[in-house]
Protein backbone atom coordinates (compact mmCIF):
# COMPACT_ATOMS: atom_id res chain seq x y z
CA UNK A 1 0.00 0.00 0.00
CA UNK A 2 1.79 3.49 -1.02
CA UNK A 3 1.72 6.24 0.77
CA UNK A 4 -1.03 8.24 -1.06
CA UNK A 5 -3.22 5.23 -0.39
CA UNK A 6 -2.76 5.74 3.39
CA UNK A 7 -3.81 9.27 2.99
CA UNK A 8 -6.74 8.61 0.52
CA UNK A 9 -8.14 6.31 3.49
CA UNK A 10 -7.55 8.79 5.87
CA UNK A 11 -9.77 10.86 4.29
CA UNK A 12 -12.68 9.04 3.37
CA UNK A 13 -12.96 7.62 6.35
CA UNK A 14 -12.06 3.78 5.14
CA UNK A 15 -11.16 0.77 7.21
CA UNK A 16 -7.51 0.45 7.05
CA UNK A 17 -7.32 -3.31 6.15
CA UNK A 18 -10.19 -3.89 3.72
CA UNK A 19 -10.95 -0.40 2.74
CA UNK A 20 -14.89 -0.81 3.13
CA UNK A 21 -16.66 2.36 4.20
CA UNK A 22 -19.42 0.56 5.93
CA UNK A 23 -19.87 0.23 9.82
CA UNK A 24 -21.93 -1.30 11.87
CA UNK A 25 -22.48 -0.02 15.38
CA UNK A 26 -22.20 -2.21 18.06
CA UNK A 27 -22.43 -0.24 21.62
CA UNK A 28 -21.07 2.68 23.91
CA UNK A 29 -18.92 1.82 26.94
CA UNK A 30 -16.92 4.12 29.08
CA UNK A 31 -18.21 7.04 26.70
CA UNK A 32 -17.39 5.18 23.60
CA UNK A 33 -18.56 4.09 20.81
CA UNK A 34 -18.03 0.89 19.42
CA UNK A 35 -18.56 0.09 15.78
CA UNK A 36 -16.82 -2.87 13.11
CA UNK A 37 -16.21 -2.74 9.84
CA UNK A 38 -18.84 -4.99 7.94
CA UNK A 39 -16.13 -6.42 5.69
CA UNK A 40 -13.01 -7.49 7.69
CA UNK A 41 -15.01 -6.94 11.09
CA UNK A 42 -11.83 -4.33 12.48
CA UNK A 43 -13.92 -2.96 15.67
CA UNK A 44 -12.99 0.73 16.45
CA UNK A 45 -14.08 3.14 18.47
CA UNK A 46 -15.19 7.13 18.07
CA UNK A 47 -12.97 9.52 18.95
CA UNK A 48 -12.99 10.95 22.50
CA UNK A 49 -12.81 14.50 23.75
CA UNK A 50 -10.79 15.19 26.82
CA UNK A 51 -13.50 15.87 28.85
CA UNK A 52 -14.97 12.39 28.72
CA UNK A 53 -11.30 11.13 29.11
CA UNK A 54 -11.35 12.88 32.38
CA UNK A 55 -14.39 11.82 33.27
CA UNK A 56 -13.66 8.03 32.80
CA UNK A 57 -10.83 8.19 35.21
CA UNK A 58 -12.52 10.53 37.64
CA UNK A 59 -13.67 8.30 40.19
CA UNK A 60 -9.54 6.89 40.59
CA UNK A 61 -6.36 7.04 41.86
CA UNK A 62 -4.13 8.83 39.11
CA UNK A 63 -1.36 6.16 39.91
CA UNK A 64 -3.37 3.02 38.90
CA UNK A 65 -4.63 4.35 36.00
CA UNK A 66 -5.27 1.81 33.14
CA UNK A 67 -3.23 3.33 31.12
CA UNK A 68 -0.31 3.60 33.62
CA UNK A 69 -0.42 -0.01 35.44
CA UNK A 70 1.71 -2.67 34.09
CA UNK A 71 1.52 -5.78 35.56
CA UNK A 72 3.34 -6.60 38.70
CA UNK A 73 6.83 -7.67 38.71
CA UNK A 74 7.36 -11.19 38.40
CA UNK A 75 4.76 -11.26 35.82
CA UNK A 76 5.95 -8.83 33.31
CA UNK A 77 9.02 -10.33 33.49
CA UNK A 78 8.87 -13.96 32.70
CA UNK A 79 5.83 -12.31 29.94
CA UNK A 80 8.96 -10.29 28.63
CA UNK A 81 11.18 -13.37 28.56
CA UNK A 82 9.21 -15.16 26.44
CA UNK A 83 8.52 -12.68 23.90
CA UNK A 84 12.28 -12.14 23.24
CA UNK A 85 12.26 -16.35 23.06
CA UNK A 86 9.45 -16.28 20.71
CA UNK A 87 11.24 -13.42 18.60
CA UNK A 88 14.68 -15.30 18.89
CA UNK A 89 13.26 -18.47 18.06
CA UNK A 90 11.78 -16.92 14.41
CA UNK A 91 14.91 -15.52 13.34
CA UNK A 92 18.17 -16.03 15.21
CA UNK A 93 20.23 -13.00 13.32
CA UNK A 94 17.58 -10.32 14.52
CA UNK A 95 19.92 -7.73 16.56
CA UNK A 96 18.96 -4.22 16.20
CA UNK A 97 15.02 -3.51 17.36
CA UNK A 98 12.98 -0.79 17.41
CA UNK A 99 10.33 -0.54 20.83
CA UNK A 100 7.07 0.74 20.98
CA UNK A 101 6.11 0.27 24.01
CA UNK A 102 4.15 2.33 27.40
CA UNK A 103 7.15 4.60 29.13
CA UNK A 104 9.50 2.59 31.44
CA UNK A 105 8.57 -0.87 30.34
CA UNK A 106 10.38 -3.50 31.64
CA UNK A 107 10.92 -5.04 28.05
CA UNK A 108 13.78 -2.74 26.86
CA UNK A 109 15.74 -3.50 29.73
CA UNK A 110 15.39 -7.75 28.87
CA UNK A 111 16.45 -6.76 25.45
CA UNK A 112 19.75 -4.74 26.27
CA UNK A 113 20.20 -7.99 29.20
CA UNK A 114 20.54 -10.43 26.06
CA UNK A 115 22.73 -8.39 24.27
CA UNK A 116 19.92 -6.69 21.49
CA UNK A 117 20.16 -3.78 20.58
CA UNK A 118 17.59 -1.76 21.50
CA UNK A 119 17.90 1.48 18.22
CA UNK A 120 15.01 3.28 20.16
CA UNK A 121 11.83 2.71 22.83
CA UNK A 122 9.15 4.86 22.13
CA UNK A 123 5.66 5.18 23.23
CA UNK A 124 3.45 4.82 19.75
CA UNK A 125 1.87 8.56 20.24
CA UNK A 126 5.27 9.77 19.81
CA UNK A 127 6.53 7.03 16.99
CA UNK A 128 3.21 7.76 15.15
CA UNK A 129 4.19 11.51 15.29
CA UNK A 130 8.12 10.80 14.44
CA UNK A 131 10.46 10.81 11.98
CA UNK A 132 10.92 7.82 9.26
CA UNK A 133 14.46 5.96 10.37
CA UNK A 134 14.56 4.37 7.33
CA UNK A 135 15.40 0.38 6.58
CA UNK A 136 17.48 0.30 9.89
CA UNK A 137 16.06 -2.39 12.40
CA UNK A 138 15.76 -6.39 12.36
CA UNK A 139 12.97 -6.31 14.16
CA UNK A 140 9.87 -4.15 15.63
CA UNK A 141 8.61 -4.96 18.61
CA UNK A 142 5.04 -3.45 19.38
CA UNK A 143 3.51 -4.77 23.05
CA UNK A 144 0.23 -3.41 23.75
CA UNK A 145 0.15 -0.12 21.52
CA UNK A 146 -1.36 -1.03 18.41
CA UNK A 147 -4.14 -0.58 19.18
CA UNK A 148 -4.07 2.57 21.17
CA UNK A 149 -2.53 4.21 17.33
CA UNK A 150 -4.53 7.00 15.87
CA UNK A 151 -3.76 5.53 11.90
CA UNK A 152 -3.50 1.68 11.58
CA UNK A 153 -2.09 2.05 8.34
CA UNK A 154 -0.02 4.50 9.20
CA UNK A 155 1.90 2.69 11.75
CA UNK A 156 1.47 -0.89 9.83
CA UNK A 157 3.39 1.07 6.65
CA UNK A 158 5.85 3.24 8.70
CA UNK A 159 6.84 -0.39 10.41
CA UNK A 160 7.52 -1.86 6.91
CA UNK A 161 9.28 1.03 5.78
CA UNK A 162 11.73 0.78 8.94
CA UNK A 163 12.53 -2.91 8.65
CA UNK A 164 14.91 -4.15 6.76
CA UNK A 165 14.49 -6.84 4.54
CA UNK A 166 13.45 -9.93 5.72
CA UNK A 167 13.00 -8.04 8.96
CA UNK A 168 10.69 -9.10 11.96
CA UNK A 169 7.30 -7.47 13.14
CA UNK A 170 6.42 -9.20 16.76
CA UNK A 171 2.95 -7.46 17.92
CA UNK A 172 1.32 -7.89 21.45
CA UNK A 173 -2.51 -6.60 20.97
CA UNK A 174 -5.95 -7.05 22.89
CA UNK A 175 -7.29 -10.04 21.04
CA UNK A 176 -11.60 -10.23 20.79
CA UNK A 177 -11.39 -13.60 20.77
CA UNK A 178 -9.25 -14.62 23.80
CA UNK A 179 -11.16 -16.69 26.09
CA UNK A 180 -11.95 -13.30 28.27
CA UNK A 181 -13.27 -10.91 25.82
CA UNK A 182 -15.54 -13.92 24.41
CA UNK A 183 -16.82 -15.02 27.95
CA UNK A 184 -17.72 -11.25 29.22
CA UNK A 185 -18.16 -9.38 25.96
CA UNK A 186 -19.64 -6.08 26.80
CA UNK A 187 -18.32 -6.42 29.97
CA UNK A 188 -15.03 -7.41 29.08
CA UNK A 189 -11.65 -4.89 30.84
CA UNK A 190 -10.39 -5.03 27.23
CA UNK A 191 -12.42 -2.37 26.44
CA UNK A 192 -10.95 1.28 27.49
CA UNK A 193 -10.84 4.69 26.38
CA UNK A 194 -7.49 5.05 25.06
CA UNK A 195 -7.92 1.90 22.76
CA UNK A 196 -8.92 2.99 18.82
CA UNK A 197 -8.76 -0.78 17.55
CA UNK A 198 -10.03 -3.70 18.69
CA UNK A 199 -8.71 -7.35 16.57
CA UNK A 200 -9.17 -10.53 16.46
CA UNK A 201 -7.01 -13.25 15.35
CA UNK A 202 -8.29 -13.18 11.64
CA UNK A 203 -8.26 -9.68 10.75
CA UNK A 204 -4.81 -8.62 12.27
CA UNK A 205 -3.44 -11.11 10.19
CA UNK A 206 -5.19 -9.59 7.12
CA UNK A 207 -3.78 -5.99 8.72
CA UNK A 208 -0.26 -7.80 8.03
CA UNK A 209 -0.65 -9.27 4.92
CA UNK A 210 -2.39 -5.97 3.39
CA UNK A 211 1.12 -4.02 4.44
CA UNK A 212 3.78 -6.21 3.38
CA UNK A 213 4.08 -9.07 5.50
CA UNK A 214 4.34 -12.53 5.57
CA UNK A 215 4.58 -16.03 7.13
CA UNK A 216 2.17 -14.68 9.74
CA UNK A 217 1.55 -16.71 13.14
CA UNK A 218 -0.20 -16.26 16.14
CA UNK A 219 0.27 -17.51 19.73
CA UNK A 220 -1.45 -16.95 23.24
CA UNK A 221 -0.14 -14.64 25.42
CA UNK A 222 0.08 -16.65 28.29
CA UNK A 223 1.34 -14.98 31.80
CA UNK A 224 1.13 -16.17 35.20
CA UNK A 225 -0.91 -13.83 37.25
CA UNK A 226 -1.86 -13.24 41.11
CA UNK A 227 -4.69 -12.75 42.60
CA UNK A 228 -3.59 -9.93 44.35
CA UNK A 229 -2.64 -8.45 40.35
CA UNK A 230 -5.83 -9.69 38.87
CA UNK A 231 -7.76 -7.47 42.06
CA UNK A 232 -5.25 -4.41 41.28
CA UNK A 233 -6.75 -4.56 37.47
CA UNK A 234 -10.11 -4.95 38.79
CA UNK A 235 -9.85 -1.36 40.66
CA UNK A 236 -8.02 0.49 37.94
CA UNK A 237 -10.94 -0.01 35.61
CA UNK A 238 -14.31 1.95 35.94
CA UNK A 239 -16.95 0.10 37.70
CA UNK A 240 -18.72 -2.77 36.29
CA UNK A 241 -20.88 -6.06 37.54
CA UNK A 242 -17.51 -7.70 36.97
CA UNK A 243 -15.10 -4.99 38.53
CA UNK A 244 -17.36 -5.26 41.50
CA UNK A 245 -17.88 -9.30 41.68
CA UNK A 246 -13.80 -10.17 41.55
CA UNK A 247 -12.98 -7.79 43.88
CA UNK A 248 -15.73 -8.46 46.16
CA UNK A 249 -14.23 -11.92 45.39
CA UNK A 250 -10.87 -11.48 46.19
CA UNK A 251 -12.03 -10.19 50.14
CA UNK A 252 -13.50 -13.35 50.28
CA UNK A 253 -10.52 -15.71 49.99
CA UNK A 254 -7.76 -16.55 52.22
CA UNK A 255 -4.63 -13.91 52.58
CA UNK A 256 -2.55 -16.82 51.90
CA UNK A 257 -3.42 -17.36 48.11
CA UNK A 258 -3.22 -13.58 46.98
CA UNK A 259 0.36 -13.55 46.04
CA UNK A 260 0.09 -17.11 44.75
CA UNK A 261 0.96 -17.65 40.73
CA UNK A 262 -1.40 -18.75 38.70
CA UNK A 263 -0.81 -19.45 34.68
CA UNK A 264 -3.23 -17.81 32.57
CA UNK A 265 -4.39 -16.87 28.78
CA UNK A 266 -4.54 -13.08 29.14
CA UNK A 267 -6.63 -10.85 26.82
CA UNK A 268 -3.50 -10.60 23.89
CA UNK A 269 -2.10 -12.09 21.19
CA UNK A 270 1.04 -12.44 19.59
CA UNK A 271 1.44 -11.86 16.50
CA UNK A 272 4.76 -12.48 14.56
CA UNK A 273 5.24 -11.17 10.76
CA UNK A 274 8.12 -10.78 8.63
CA UNK A 275 8.31 -8.15 5.84
CA UNK A 276 8.29 -9.39 2.50
CA UNK A 277 8.40 -8.18 -0.98
CA UNK A 278 5.27 -6.40 -2.05
CA UNK A 279 3.81 -7.12 -5.85
CA UNK A 280 2.61 -3.76 -8.24
CA UNK A 281 -0.21 -5.35 -8.91
CA UNK A 282 -1.83 -8.89 -6.62
CA UNK A 283 -1.05 -11.91 -8.14
CA UNK A 284 -3.22 -15.21 -8.26
CA UNK A 285 -1.67 -18.19 -8.33
CA UNK A 286 -3.92 -21.22 -10.56
CA UNK A 287 -2.82 -24.35 -9.28
CA UNK A 288 -3.92 -26.83 -12.29
CA UNK A 289 -3.52 -30.36 -11.76
CA UNK A 290 -3.70 -32.40 -15.08
CA UNK A 291 -4.04 -36.24 -15.32
CA UNK A 292 -5.39 -38.01 -18.16
CA UNK A 293 -7.36 -34.84 -19.24
CA UNK A 294 -6.57 -34.31 -22.72
CA UNK A 295 -10.17 -33.84 -23.97
CA UNK A 296 -10.22 -30.81 -21.82
CA UNK A 297 -6.91 -29.39 -21.24
CA UNK A 298 -6.40 -26.89 -24.10
CA UNK A 299 -10.30 -25.99 -24.00
CA UNK A 300 -9.67 -24.82 -20.00
CA UNK A 301 -6.07 -23.86 -20.66
CA UNK A 302 -7.21 -20.86 -23.28
CA UNK A 303 -9.94 -19.97 -21.68
CA UNK A 304 -7.96 -19.56 -18.51
CA UNK A 305 -5.58 -17.63 -20.31
CA UNK A 306 -8.10 -15.26 -21.98
CA UNK A 307 -9.59 -14.96 -18.99
CA UNK A 308 -8.94 -11.14 -17.85
CA UNK A 309 -9.01 -9.87 -14.18
CA UNK A 310 -9.14 -6.09 -13.71
CA UNK A 311 -5.89 -5.16 -11.59
CA UNK A 312 -4.82 -8.82 -11.37
CA UNK A 313 -2.15 -10.59 -12.24
CA UNK A 314 -1.73 -14.23 -12.99
CA UNK A 315 0.52 -17.24 -12.65
CA UNK A 316 -0.44 -20.30 -13.54
CA UNK A 317 0.66 -23.65 -11.99
CA UNK A 318 0.52 -26.54 -14.15
CA UNK A 319 1.19 -29.86 -12.55
CA UNK A 320 1.18 -32.94 -14.83
CA UNK A 321 1.89 -36.23 -13.18
CA UNK A 322 2.93 -38.31 -16.41
CA UNK A 323 -0.62 -39.03 -18.05
CA UNK A 324 -1.15 -42.06 -20.13
CA UNK A 325 -2.85 -39.90 -22.83
CA UNK A 326 -1.43 -36.96 -24.57
CA UNK A 327 -1.89 -34.95 -21.55
CA UNK A 328 1.49 -33.75 -21.20
CA UNK A 329 2.18 -32.90 -24.64
CA UNK A 330 -0.78 -30.59 -24.78
CA UNK A 331 0.98 -29.27 -21.61
CA UNK A 332 4.47 -28.60 -22.92
CA UNK A 333 2.69 -25.94 -25.65
CA UNK A 334 2.75 -23.66 -23.33
CA UNK A 335 5.44 -23.52 -21.60
CA UNK A 336 6.69 -20.54 -23.00
CA UNK A 337 3.87 -18.79 -21.73
CA UNK A 338 4.49 -15.95 -19.74
CA UNK A 339 2.01 -16.85 -17.22
CA UNK A 340 2.35 -20.00 -16.94
CA UNK A 341 4.63 -22.22 -15.08
CA UNK A 342 5.17 -26.35 -15.75
CA UNK A 343 5.70 -29.30 -13.59
CA UNK A 344 6.59 -32.55 -14.84
CA UNK A 345 6.14 -35.30 -12.10
CA UNK A 346 7.49 -38.88 -12.95
CA UNK A 347 5.07 -40.79 -11.28
CA UNK A 348 1.20 -40.03 -10.71
CA UNK A 349 0.81 -40.39 -7.23
CA UNK A 350 -3.06 -38.19 -6.53
CA UNK A 351 -4.46 -35.06 -7.43
CA UNK A 352 -4.03 -34.26 -3.62
CA UNK A 353 -0.44 -34.93 -4.45
CA UNK A 354 -0.35 -32.29 -7.44
CA UNK A 355 -2.17 -30.02 -5.21
CA UNK A 356 0.54 -30.25 -3.03
CA UNK A 357 3.74 -29.62 -5.47
CA UNK A 358 1.21 -26.62 -6.97
CA UNK A 359 1.47 -24.77 -3.40
CA UNK A 360 5.16 -25.65 -2.94
CA UNK A 361 5.88 -23.28 -6.64
CA UNK A 362 3.10 -20.59 -5.83
CA UNK A 363 4.39 -16.99 -5.45
CA UNK A 364 1.10 -15.22 -5.63
CA UNK A 365 -1.00 -13.32 -3.03
CA UNK A 366 -4.15 -15.83 -3.60
CA UNK A 367 -4.07 -18.98 -4.54
CA UNK A 368 -6.92 -20.88 -6.46
CA UNK A 369 -7.35 -24.87 -6.68
CA UNK A 370 -8.32 -25.55 -10.60
CA UNK A 371 -9.38 -28.80 -12.31
CA UNK A 372 -8.54 -29.70 -16.03
CA UNK A 373 -12.07 -30.19 -16.58
CA UNK A 374 -15.03 -28.19 -17.66
CA UNK A 375 -17.29 -28.83 -14.86
CA UNK A 376 -17.04 -25.19 -13.35
CA UNK A 377 -17.28 -21.46 -14.63
CA UNK A 378 -14.20 -19.49 -14.88
CA UNK A 379 -16.05 -16.38 -15.04
CA UNK A 380 -16.84 -17.12 -11.20
CA UNK A 381 -13.48 -16.16 -10.82
CA UNK A 382 -13.59 -12.30 -10.13
CA UNK A 383 -16.30 -13.06 -7.40
CA UNK A 384 -14.97 -15.72 -5.45
CA UNK A 385 -11.26 -13.91 -5.11
CA UNK A 386 -12.89 -10.42 -4.37
CA UNK A 387 -12.82 -10.76 -0.82
CA UNK A 388 -9.72 -12.81 -0.39
CA UNK A 389 -7.58 -9.42 -2.71
CA UNK A 390 -9.54 -6.73 -0.66
CA UNK A 391 -8.62 -8.61 2.41
CA UNK A 392 -11.99 -8.72 4.12
CA UNK A 393 -11.76 -12.75 3.85
CA UNK A 394 -8.67 -15.17 3.95
CA UNK A 395 -10.59 -18.26 3.01
CA UNK A 396 -13.38 -18.88 0.35
CA UNK A 397 -15.42 -21.81 -0.88
CA UNK A 398 -17.33 -21.80 -4.20
CA UNK A 399 -20.19 -23.53 -3.46
CA UNK A 400 -21.67 -25.59 -6.31
CA UNK A 401 -25.07 -24.58 -7.36
CA UNK A 402 -25.53 -22.60 -3.86
CA UNK A 403 -25.33 -25.82 -1.70
CA UNK A 404 -28.36 -27.61 -2.92
CA UNK A 405 -28.02 -31.29 -2.21
CA UNK A 406 -28.59 -32.26 -5.93
CA UNK A 407 -25.36 -31.26 -7.20
CA UNK A 408 -24.37 -34.29 -9.92
CA UNK A 409 -26.85 -35.24 -12.34
CA UNK A 410 -25.98 -37.83 -14.72
CA UNK A 411 -28.84 -38.28 -17.41
CA UNK A 412 -27.68 -42.07 -18.48
CA UNK A 413 -26.48 -43.15 -14.60
CA UNK A 414 -29.64 -41.47 -12.22
CA UNK A 415 -28.85 -43.90 -9.42
CA UNK A 416 -24.85 -43.19 -9.54
CA UNK A 417 -25.99 -39.49 -8.83
CA UNK A 418 -28.25 -40.14 -6.85
CA UNK A 419 -25.77 -42.21 -4.42
CA UNK A 420 -22.82 -39.52 -4.81
CA UNK A 421 -25.56 -36.74 -4.19
CA UNK A 422 -26.31 -38.84 -0.85
CA UNK A 423 -22.64 -39.48 0.12
CA UNK A 424 -22.06 -35.30 -0.22
CA UNK A 425 -24.87 -34.38 2.65
CA UNK A 426 -23.28 -37.78 4.66
CA UNK A 427 -19.75 -36.31 4.42
CA UNK A 428 -20.82 -32.50 4.71
CA UNK A 429 -22.81 -33.58 7.52
CA UNK A 430 -20.13 -35.37 9.27
CA UNK A 431 -17.72 -32.18 9.06
CA UNK A 432 -20.08 -29.53 10.16
CA UNK A 433 -20.40 -31.98 13.54
CA UNK A 434 -16.93 -32.88 14.38
CA UNK A 435 -15.54 -29.19 13.27
CA UNK A 436 -18.51 -27.21 14.74
CA UNK A 437 -18.89 -25.52 11.05
CA UNK A 438 -22.15 -25.17 9.29
CA UNK A 439 -20.82 -25.18 5.74
CA UNK A 440 -22.91 -26.34 2.57
CA UNK A 441 -19.74 -27.43 0.07
CA UNK A 442 -16.71 -27.79 1.69
CA UNK A 443 -15.01 -30.12 -1.36
CA UNK A 444 -15.68 -27.77 -3.48
CA UNK A 445 -13.16 -27.74 -6.20
CA UNK A 446 -12.91 -23.88 -5.45
CA UNK A 447 -11.27 -23.11 -2.45
CA UNK A 448 -9.50 -19.70 -2.59
CA UNK A 449 -7.56 -18.39 0.34
CA UNK A 450 -4.51 -16.37 1.07
CA UNK A 451 -1.22 -17.86 0.02
CA UNK A 452 0.09 -17.22 3.67
CA UNK A 453 -2.77 -19.27 5.16
CA UNK A 454 -0.66 -22.09 4.09
CA UNK A 455 2.34 -20.85 6.49
CA UNK A 456 3.78 -23.38 8.90
CA UNK A 457 0.82 -26.28 7.63
CA UNK A 458 1.97 -29.60 7.02
CA UNK A 459 -0.06 -31.96 4.58
CA UNK A 460 0.34 -35.47 3.46
CA UNK A 461 -2.17 -36.55 1.71
CA UNK A 462 -2.18 -37.49 -1.73
CA UNK A 463 -5.56 -38.14 -3.22
CA UNK A 464 -9.30 -36.91 -2.82
CA UNK A 465 -8.96 -37.13 0.82
CA UNK A 466 -6.79 -33.75 0.36
CA UNK A 467 -9.53 -31.75 -0.24
CA UNK A 468 -10.86 -32.87 2.96
CA UNK A 469 -7.04 -31.98 4.56
CA UNK A 470 -6.69 -28.86 3.38
CA UNK A 471 -9.92 -27.34 4.35
CA UNK A 472 -9.78 -29.22 8.06
CA UNK A 473 -6.38 -27.64 8.69
CA UNK A 474 -7.51 -24.80 7.35
CA UNK A 475 -10.31 -24.00 9.56
CA UNK A 476 -8.46 -25.80 12.75
CA UNK A 477 -5.98 -22.74 11.63
CA UNK A 478 -8.55 -20.83 12.34
CA UNK A 479 -9.66 -19.18 8.80
CA UNK A 480 -13.65 -20.39 8.75
CA UNK A 481 -14.27 -19.98 5.12
CA UNK A 482 -17.04 -17.71 3.22
CA UNK A 483 -19.33 -19.49 0.70
CA UNK A 484 -20.36 -18.26 -2.57
CA UNK A 485 -22.62 -19.69 -4.86
CA UNK A 486 -21.03 -21.05 -8.21
CA UNK A 487 -22.01 -22.75 -11.36
CA UNK A 488 -21.60 -26.22 -11.71
CA UNK A 489 -21.47 -29.26 -14.59
CA UNK A 490 -21.28 -32.14 -13.04
CA UNK A 491 -19.43 -34.67 -15.07
CA UNK A 492 -19.87 -38.72 -14.97
CA UNK A 493 -17.13 -41.77 -14.97
CA UNK A 494 -17.77 -42.23 -18.47
CA UNK A 495 -16.40 -38.45 -19.00
CA UNK A 496 -13.74 -38.70 -16.88
CA UNK A 497 -14.52 -38.41 -13.20
CA UNK A 498 -11.44 -40.41 -11.18
CA UNK A 499 -13.40 -40.64 -7.88
CA UNK A 500 -13.31 -44.31 -6.46
CA UNK A 501 -16.29 -44.81 -4.81
CA UNK A 502 -15.27 -47.51 -3.12
CA UNK A 503 -11.75 -46.72 -1.68
CA UNK A 504 -12.18 -42.89 -1.18
CA UNK A 505 -15.20 -42.61 1.11
CA UNK A 506 -12.72 -44.78 3.66
CA UNK A 507 -10.18 -42.45 3.35
CA UNK A 508 -12.37 -39.60 3.44
CA UNK A 509 -13.64 -41.25 6.98
CA UNK A 510 -10.16 -41.13 8.16
CA UNK A 511 -9.04 -37.50 7.16
CA UNK A 512 -12.53 -36.28 9.53
CA UNK A 513 -11.50 -38.53 12.57
CA UNK A 514 -7.75 -37.92 12.29
CA UNK A 515 -7.60 -34.30 11.86
CA UNK A 516 -9.67 -33.30 14.61
CA UNK A 517 -7.10 -34.66 17.02
CA UNK A 518 -3.64 -34.96 14.91
CA UNK A 519 -0.73 -32.14 14.63
CA UNK A 520 -1.41 -29.88 12.11
CA UNK A 521 1.72 -28.09 11.75
CA UNK A 522 5.42 -28.62 10.85
CA UNK A 523 6.94 -27.30 14.05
Amino acid sequence: MTKIDVEQSHTAGLCPICGSAKHIYLFEIHASSISYCDGCELSFSSPITPSHASAFFIEYDDSIRPDRVLSDGYTEVEACKNYLRLLAKRSPRIKDILIVAAEGHYFATAAREQGFNVVRCVSIDKWEGGSDLGEVVDAIVILYQLEQSHFLENILEQAYRTLKPGGELFIVTLSLDSRSAIFFGQFWTGWRSENRYYFNNTNIQLALWRYGFQDVWLENDVRPYTLAHINQRAAAFPSTWLTRLIRAMYKKIPVSLHNRYFRLPSSGIIVMGRKAERHALPVLSVVLPVYNEGATFSILMDQLLELSLPGIQKEIIIVESNSKDNSRELVLQYKDHPEVKIILQEKALGKGNAVRAGFENASGDVVLIQDADLEYDLNDYETLIEPVISYRKPFVLGARHGGKWKMRHFSDQQQLSTYLNFGHVLFVTLLNIIYGQRLKDPFTMFKIFHRDCLYNLSFECNRFDFDFELVIKLIRKGYIPIEIPTNYNSRSFAEGKKVNMFRDPLTWIRALIKYRFAKITKE
